[in-house]
C-alpha cells in the first residue's frame, strides 16, 4: 500500500496553479482586446481572405478547396 502524500504537496500545487492563473490575468490585461459579444470575424479578418493565402489540406485529401473573394468555399463536394 502506498503512503499518502503530505498535505504540503497539495497546498504547493494549488499555490503554483494560482500563480499561473494570476500571471495569465496580467498577460490578458497587457495584451487583451475588447472582444466580448463580438464574432471572431469582427475582431480579425479571416486568413482565407488574404491574397495569395492557401488553405492547408489534410494528408490524403482528394477534394480541392479554395476560398473565393467573398470567403465562401469553392470546390468539389461542397
Amino acid at each position: 500500500m502506498r503512503r499518502p502524500e503530505p498535505p504540503v504537496s497539495l497546498f504547493l500545487g494549488y499555490l503554483i496553479g494560482a500563480g499561473v492563473m494570476m500571471l495569465g490575468g496580467v498577460v490578458e490585461l497587457l495584451l487583451g482586446i475588447p472582444a466580448e459579444r463580438r464574432s471572431l470575424e469582427a475582431i480579425a479578418r479571416p486568413l482565407s481572405l488574404l491574397r495569395g493565402a492557401t488553405v492547408p489540406r489534410a494528408t490524403g485529401a482528394t477534394i480541392a478547396f479554395s476560398p473565393d473573394a467573398q470567403g465562401t468555399a469553392r470546390g468539389g463536394g461542397q
